[in-house]
């Protein structure tokens, strides 16, 4: 029932928009799929919430939207990995903390959750909070098909092996990198299957072997941020405080 854009993240709404609707529109080619989907992290985490909700508003007022949330902290460190994958930039944590304030917003979730609710409404926002999901994949599944109106498909309950995983994370080749910009990169890049764009990916490409290690000045720096902000969206949703790590 379910049409997904081969990559996930087509990034139309925010990097990409300049490329207009009809390039958006060339990316999908349903088959008769009640439901087209894609999924870009940065809709919700680079401090444009409102421009980017504003778009795809008005391209898609109906729209459907599923917001996945996790721990604060741990999403700030992976977003910072996947961050100096895409630059190329091996910046410190501790300079990437303060010279790149998405990796912060990215985890503001009631302030980007109410940009996109007064957008769209309450009713078309599907929030799935991580840690359920890893305990008990049954209920969420069945929570999401739900809002998407489609009957639950028991494929989807087999379990599979994680993706993108820091393991997997490359720096591009010079080439790989030029090759991303030209036009028709994306629809050629569908022809390639994973595997042989993983091999790829390992043989051309270099390890990134950089994590975020956290010190107190830096946590304290995050939650100075984000303890205003988390409670409020715990509470929404019946999660008690502890969940998450919210103290220095």
């Amino acid at each position: 029932d379910i049409h997904f854009y081969h990559s996930k993240e087509t990034h139309f709404f925010s990097f990409n928009h300049h490329k207009g609707a009809e390039w958006y529109q060339s990316l999908f080619d349903p088959q008769g799929e009640s439901v087209v989907m894609e999924g870009s992290p940065e809709y919700a985490a680079w401090g444009r919430s409102e421009e980017i909700a504003g778009r795809i508003h008005e391209l898609l007022p109906e729209a459907k939207l599923i917001y996945m949330v996790r721990d604060p902290l741990p999403r700030i460190a992976s977003m910072y990995v996947q961050e100096v994958t895409n630059t190329g930039q091996a910046l410190p944590f501790s300079q990437a903390l303060r010279a790149w304030p998405q990796l912060i917003d990215g985890s503001l979730y009631e302030r980007n959750y109410q940009i996109y609710a007064d957008r769209f409404g309450a009713d078309r926002i599907h929030v799935v909070f991580l840690d359920d999901y890893r305990a008990n994949k049954d209920p969420a599944l069945r929570e999401f098909c739900a809002f998407l109106d489609i009957a639950p498909d028991p494929v989807l309950w087999e379990e599979r092996a994680a993706k993108n995983t820091r393991d997997e994370k490359y720096f591009d080749h010079p080439l790989m990198r030029a090759a991303r910009k030209l036009p028709g990169f994306y629809q050629l890049k569908r022809l390639v299957s994973p595997e042989r764009r993983a091999a790829l990916r390992q043989r051309f490409g270099r390890k990134v072997e950089i994590s975020a290690n956290w010190t107190p000045e830096d946590r304290a720096l995050a939650l100075e941020q984000i303890v205003p902000d988390a409670p409020a969206f715990l509470a929404r949703y019946g999660k008690p405080g502890t969940l998450w790590t919210l103290e220095a």
